[in-house]
């Protein structure tokens, strides 16, 4: 994953890329037995990133600047690639003008040795699809 074409690490699971094109209907005066649809509107999906939790914090710093900042430009292209087992890249989804909406930190229990993970779910204005 990238954000701003800066590399910040793979990710265990990614979840939530979509888009739903939504739809008009009209019924046409005298004709009840047709219903017309249209497309409408495109709304895409939040995307959740989750990994292990590593020593980098920009995330965390991302959604308080977002919120935080008087400086209002603090959407950033988010570049995700899928690569094979060979490291190739095989597919691509930009998610344009992008910013976080939530940060979840590790589920800690003392009798839980499993690994630490966070998640990072982000909203995008639009989803370009990358073919390599």
């Amino acid at each position: 994953v990238e954000i701003n074409s800066v590399s910040i690490g793979g990710f265990n699971d990614i979840d939530g890329l979509g888009v739903t094109a939504d739809v008009l209907e009209y019924q046409e005066g005298g004709v009840h037995d047709i219903t017309h649809t249209f497309q409408n509107d495109l709304s895409y999906s939040n995307v959740k990133l989750q990994r292990g939790m590593t020593k980098h914090d920009d995330f965390i710093k991302w959604i308080t600047n977002s919120v935080n900042s008087s400086q209002k430009n603090t959407q950033f292209d988010v570049m995700i690639t899928m690569k094979n087992r060979e490291d190739i890249s095989t597919k691509g989804w930009k998610l344009i003008n992008s910013h976080p909406v939530r940060w979840e930190g590790p589920n800690l229990a003392s009798d839980d040795s499993g690994i630490a993970m966070s998640l990072i779910e982000l909203t995008y204005e639009e989803l370009d699809l990358i073919s390599y």
